[in-house]
Order: structure tokens, then sequence, then C-alpha cells
């Protein structure tokens, strides 16, 4: 990839412009959602449901991201995945049209649109849309972070911030009845810890990271792969609001630099000061 390119910058009619695009993507999915025809989803290769709101809300993204000419990397338009097309795009968009399907067809509410901009390997703006909430976040590098109304004027948007320092007991995005062992085992040496018991709080999609991002959760571990555009928008707006999200060696995630667009574990925070890494490994305390 070449460096020659500077970062995009935005005036505040063209973001608009993106986040009226997401609530529109966000009523359609609503459209198929507030239906009283049963929803049918079908299988992807990755054994992922795929449903018509997701088609839906893909679609209108597209249209919406392509006059900005940068590539489009949108989960359901698998023909820019390769990464021979993907090392040649200095700048692209990471999109994921419907982040949250299974809740989405549990009818729980908690399920958004992802949208993040991404130069050169680096996260610099994301914004995340709750269509049920009808709340959009957003900001990154050089914006701030920011939530608002869904169709409001980011001009109208208020600001958020992470709880810095973190609350004790540390509140925590995790379930204590669906987990894995590994957030099993951290989830109990927290609780051991002088931050514990830890107090779980359960949230879907990307919205676990906007809980951090404004102040209402403090950690989140996760420990199972997901996709580069599940974490990419989420990542800018969180960093914004003053927190982070890392791999387990602590460093900030990257994105478009491999041959796979997995994203390994990794963990979210609020207050960098949380002494995550004893949790995790208390025997280099």
């Amino acid at each position: 990839m070449t460096d020659s390119n500077p970062a995009p910058r935005w005036s505040i009619p063209q973001m608009h412009s993106v986040l009226q695009c997401m609530a529109t993507a966000g009523r359609a999915i609503l459209d198929v959602y507030d239906s009283d025809e049963t929803v049918i989803a079908t299988q992807k290769a990755d054994q992922s449901p795929l449903t018509e709101a997701d088609l839906a809300s893909h679609r209108i993204l597209a249209q919406g991201l392509a006059d900005w000419g940068w590539l489009i990397l949108s989960e359901e338009d698998t023909r820019n995945h390769a990464a021979t097309t993907r090392s040649q795009a200095d700048t692209l968009w990471l999109v994921d049209p419907l982040d949250g399907t299974k809740e989405f067809l549990r009818r729980s509410g908690e399920f958004a649109i992802n949208v993040a901009l991404v130069h050169q390997g680096e996260v610099i703006w994301g914004a995340v849309h709750a269509p049920v909430l009808q709340t959009t976040w957003f900001g990154g590098k050089h914006y701030g972070a920011w939530r608002m109304d869904a169709d409001a004027d980011p001009r109208q948007a208020s600001a958020i911030r992470i709880a810095a320092p973190a609350q004790r007991p540390v509140r925590i995005l995790a379930s204590r009845d669906h987990r894995g062992d590994g957030e099993a085992t951290v989830l109990a040496r927290l609780d051991a810890s002088e931050w514990g018991p830890a107090t779980c709080i359960q949230q879907g999609s990307a919205l676990k990271y906007s809980a951090i991002a404004q102040g209402n959760a403090d950690f989140m571990l996760r420990l199972h792969p997901c996709m580069e555009w599940d974490v990419a928008a989420p990542q800018a707006i969180l960093e914004a609001a003053g927190g982070a999200v890392f791999d387990l060696h602590g460093q900030p995630l990257r994105y478009n630099q491999s041959e796979s667009l997995l994203v390994p574990s990794l963990v979210a925070i609020g207050d960098a000061s949380l002494p995550w890494r004893i949790w995790m490994e208390p025997e280099s305390a």
C-alpha cells in the first residue's frame, strides 16, 4: 500500500450524508423486523444466518457509499473480499449491514449497522446505528465521539466519554450463563480481585462497545473470532471517547493488513489503567 495519500478529512455535511444513509438502511431493516410475516433466514457458507433485512440494508449502504469512490468491503458482498483486491485499496469502507442477525431473529432489538472508514490500516472514523433504539453513535480520530437521535443533524449530537476512573466493582460486558471457558476463567479471576465481584451487563452486537464509550460499562473480552467489519466502527468510536480496542498483546487493531479478514481475540476497555492483564494471566502479576 502507498503512504502518499493523506487520510480523508470530512465536513459535517459529508458526515451527515453517511449517517442519513445508515438511518435509511435502518428503516429498511425495521420494515422487515416489524412485519407480521415470518422472517426467513438462510445460511451462508460460514453457517451464519442471512435475511432479507441484511440484504436490503446492504443495497442501500452500497449505493449511498459508492459516490465516495473508495472500495466498499461489506459482509454481504464477497466480490471485494479477496486479499488481492483489498491490498490495492489505500482507503476503504468496512460495512456490516446488520450486525447481530441472530439478535434480529430473536427480536431482542440488540442489533446495529456498522460503517467504518479505514485508511492505510487505521480506522479513522466509524458509526454504529441501532434501528430499534433510533440512536446513532459516531466518531473517530480528530472528530470526537458522539451520540444522536436518528435523522438528527450531527451538530445536535451529544458528546460521549468513557468512565474514568472505572467503577468498582468493574462493569464487564459478559454473560454468566453463556460464555466460553476462557471468558469464565477471566471472570472468576476478576471476581477474586479487588475489582470484583464483577457486575455483568448483557448487550448485543456492536452496542457493547457503545456502552463502554458512553460510560455505562468498563470492560469487554472477546475470545472467539469475529470479522473486521464487526469491530472497526466500534473501535473508532470507543477510541475517540477515550477508550481502546486491542489484541491480547495490547496492540491496537489494524485492518486490511492480512490474507484473512478474521479478527483475533480482543479486549475493549474504557479506563486503560484497569489491570486486565492480571485477570488474564495472574501469574504475571
